[in-house]
Formats: C-alpha cells, sequence, structure tokens
C-alpha cells in the first residue's frame, strides 16, 4: 500500500459569462463551454493535471443564487506532478476561466492560502 500526503486546489467560477465591456449579458457557461477550455490549458501545459468538474451554487441569504462549477485537482488519476505544478496549473487555468469567460472574479482554493484572480489584475492581454 502506497499513502501519499493529501494535497487539494480548487477554482470556483460562476456560470454566467459576461460581455467584452464586463456588462452580464445573461449567457450561462455550459458545461461542455467549460471543458474545451480546460481541455485545452490541460493540453498546453507540460503535463496534463487530471480534474474533478462538479456543479455547485453560491448563496448568499434569500435575495442571491448563482450556479457555478467547482473545479479540482486531486491528483488522481495519479500523475507525477508536485504540488507547486498542481498549483502552477491551477493558477494559468484560472487566468484563462476568468479572460475567456469575462468573469469579475475566480478563486482558487488550496490548503495553504485563497487566491482571488480579479478582472482588474489578472485577466491575460489575448482576450
Amino acid at each position: 500500500m502506497v499513502i501519499e500526503p493529501y494535497y487539494e486546489s480548487k477554482i470556483y467560477i460562476g456560470s454566467i459569462k459576461h460581455g467584452p465591456s464586463y456588462k452580464i449579458i445573461n449567457i450561462i457557461i455550459s458545461a461542455d463551454e467549460l471543458w474545451d477550455v480546460i481541455g485545452k490549458e490541460q493540453e498546453k501545459y507540460k503535463m496534463v493535471i487530471p480534474l474533478r468538474v462538479t456543479e455547485t451554487a453560491f448563496l448568499s441569504g434569500l435575495k442571491y443564487r448563482e450556479n457555478g462549477f467547482e473545479i479540482a485537482a486531486i491528483n488522481y488519476p495519479r500523475v507525477t506532478a508536485t504540488i507547486e505544478e498542481i498549483d502552477e496549473f491551477m493558477l494559468i487555468l484560472g487566468r484563462r476561466l476568468l479572460t475567456d469567460f469575462f468573469q469579475h472574479r475566480v478563486t482558487i482554493v488550496n490548503s495553504k492560502e485563497i487566491i482571488m484572480l480579479t478582472e482588474e489584475e489578472d485577466r491575460y492581454d489575448d482576450e
């Protein structure tokens, strides 16, 4: 039996796609659209980091509810990625999701920190 230290990194993204002017245009991000963006980033990285994608909902009292996605890397199926490589990939992917879906914020959570990527500072220039 092999026991590895547990490590998980998660990206949280809402499902509302904004327009290039960053105004809500009420287009819902589909799972297929999300998977395509994720797959392209996985193929571009130096190795494929396996991910789990789960639909979720964000709630704030009775007046706010938004569907979205949790994208998690748990190093399974097993690859030889280090924690640093997983963190690097999740940051690259988070920035790509922020850019491609015109999000205001994408959040990355792991056991060390919470990183909030924001439209003002973290958007790729190639949008």
